[in-house]
C-alpha cells in the first residue's frame, strides 16, 4: 500500500494544492477499502474504528472549533 501512496504523490506533484488534497483524500479512501479486515491487527481495527468515530463527531458538531495545542505552555494575559 505504501508504494501505491508514493506513486499517487509522485503523479500529482504539479497539481495545485487544493487538487492535491482532493486527490489524496479520495485515493486514501479507496486504498483503505482495499485493506482486508482479515489482515488487520486488533490495534489497526480499533484505530480505524476510533478514526471513524472522530470523523462522525466532527461532522455532527460543526460549531466545535479545533485549534492548535499550546505545546510551549504559553498563555496570554
Amino acid at each position: 500500500m505504501f508504494v501505491s501512496i508514493k506513486n499517487i504523490e509522485n503523479n500529482i506533484k504539479k497539481f495545485p494544492i487544493d487538487k492535491k488534497i482532493n486527490i489524496t483524500n479520495h485515493s486514501i479512501s479507496i486504498l483503505n477499502n482495499l485493506i482486508s479486515p482479515l489482515f488487520m491487527s486488533d490495534t489497526d481495527k480499533r484505530l480505524q474504528e476510533m478514526e471513524r468515530d472522530t470523523k462522525n463527531f466532527i461532522i455532527s458538531h460543526p460549531n466545535v472549533i479545533f485549534i492548535q495545542a499550546d505545546k510551549g505552555n504559553i498563555t496570554s494575559r
